[in-house]
């Protein structure tokens, strides 16, 4: 049962200051929420939405909207923290949140041990809770919450369990700010509703926000609000996130759940569907190998191949191109005597080369692009993928804990002979051999909509 989180005892309401403008908002979940608490990656019961979030969230969308106008991250920061505050200057918008009313967190899955697993030796089998029970193509979103499988025993320990997560919730948001601020909040909030949410996982559709108030109708509204108040004209390539490449939305309306794993099994198709991502396999349950060139690249900067798996000449040995949907990527290998040779030792991560300001190497570069539903009714929304304008990709590292490895020359993120080589999955859907524009084409035959 839904549970109503205990409120502090407000002060009385001090009278706002000319020019100041208040604003409330009714917000609710429409996709489950994952993290979100102090914990990194986990929900906090007590306090499961937190002011500061929010407000890092709006930050993040004005910087993508309006401050996309600027043209030097000087003028950005400056004209930002006139408005979200310095480490000098508070902030000139009040965020607080009151009404939070989520139920328990609830895991998302189970480890259940199938003793006829394995050939009838017995294993573990994750299995999913609902509502990815009944939407599992969303799962495939979802595999940094599945937790680990454990050893293949009986009686083992499960020592990381699947994630827990709030399957529905809603909350009041109460936004104060001088008036002539109106136009920045407001399309802040708007962007963050519409393509952002809560926790963990946005960029996938985990956390969408519903706000009757905001919500539009349907696609031509959508359309109109995005061309008249989100859209931003840059004369020269970001320096940030900006918005926005691309949007598309499906022609056909959803529940939240279900426009979610439309744009999910769109990502999956690209990725490992049978025929596009890999090969048919031998067994109807058992896919073929990957057409990308990701693990042949790994093999061949690394040394360790199975013998079960002879190298496929007509794949690039020396290319990355899905590193363009975000890093870092894990190359978990499963055959004995691939990568990392040693069962015991650390799997290759792929992370983006550079440093960040502080000279820490940098551990993550998020994607640019955003699948998720988009809201217009508690029940309703449209299947929604967005492509932001981010800065280039201008290289990868591959490391080992904290061995960095060689990278062979000659290596290619997006690069034209990367769509022309044999079952490439970019055939026919990048000229310029671009694992994003792929994507986005792919989605336009199969239904999907251009609004921008």
């Amino acid at each position: 049962m839904p549970r109503s989180i205990p409120q502090f005892q407000k002060p009385p309401a001090a009278t706002l200051a000319p020019g100041i403008e208040t604003r409330s908002y009714t917000i609710e979940l429409v996709t489950p929420m994952f993290g979100g608490g102090v914990k990194a990656g986990e929900p906090d019961p007590s306090m499961p939405i937190r002011p500061t979030e929010i407000r890092g969230q709006l930050r993040f969308w004005w910087r993508a909207t309006r401050g996309a106008n600027y043209l030097s991250c000087t003028e950005l920061r400056n004209a930002e923290g006139e408005i979200w505050g310095t480490t000098d200057k508070a902030s000139r918008v009040i965020v607080r949140v009151e009404a939070v009313d989520f139920p328990k967190p609830e895991p998302c899955a189970t480890y259940q041990w199938n003793p006829n697993a394995r050939g009838g030796q017995g294993g573990w089998r994750l299995t999913w809770n609902e509502p990815f029970l009944a939407h599992r193509e969303v799962t495939y979103a979802l595999f940094p919450f599945q937790g680990k499988q454990p050893p293949p025993r009986r009686n083992a320990r499960i020592d990381t369990p699947p994630a827990k997560c709030f399957l529905h919730g809603s909350f009041k948001l109460i936004l104060e700010f001088p008036k002539e601020l109106s136009d920045d909040v407001e399309t802040a909030l708007r962007a963050w509703l519409y393509f952002g949410g809560l926790g963990a996982r946005t960029r996938r559709g985990c956390g969408s926000l519903w706000c009757k108030d905001l919500a539009p109708q349907n696609s031509c509204d959508l359309q109109q609000v995005l061309t008249s108040t989100l859209t931003a004209k840059r004369g020269s390539s970001p320096s940030w996130p900006v918005w926005a490449h691309t949007v598309l939305i499906g022609n056909d309306s959803h529940s939240p759940l279900g426009a979610w794993e439309e744009v999910i099994k769109l990502l999956k198709k690209m990725r490992q569907g049978i025929g596009l991502g890999r090969d048919p396999g031998r067994n109807r349950n058992r896919p073929g190998r990957s057409r990308w060139p990701e693990a042949e690249s790994v093999r061949e900067i690394t040394g360790y191949r199975s013998p079960a798996r002879r190298r496929q000449q007509y794949i690039p040995n020396n290319a990355f191109p899905r590193a363009e949907f975000g890093l870092p990527i894990v190359f978990h290998f499963k055959d004995q005597g691939d990568p990392p040779g040693n069962p015991q030792d650390d799997d290759y991560v792929l992370y983006p080369k550079g440093t960040n300001p502080n000279g820490n190497d940098l551990e993550r570069m998020a994607s640019p692009l955003i699948l998720k539903p988009l809201a217009l009714t508690q029940t309703s929304a449209l299947p929604l993928i967005v492509w932001l304008q981010t800065p280039e990709l201008c290289g990868v590292e591959l490391r080992q804990g904290n061995t960095r490895q060689q990278m062979p020359p000659g290596l290619m993120i997006r690069d034209p002979n990367l769509a022309t080589y044999q079952n490439s999955p970019m055939q026919n859907l990048s000229n310029n051999g671009s694992a994003l524009e792929a994507l986005i084409n792919l989605a336009l035959t199969s239904g999907f909509q251009r609004i921008i």
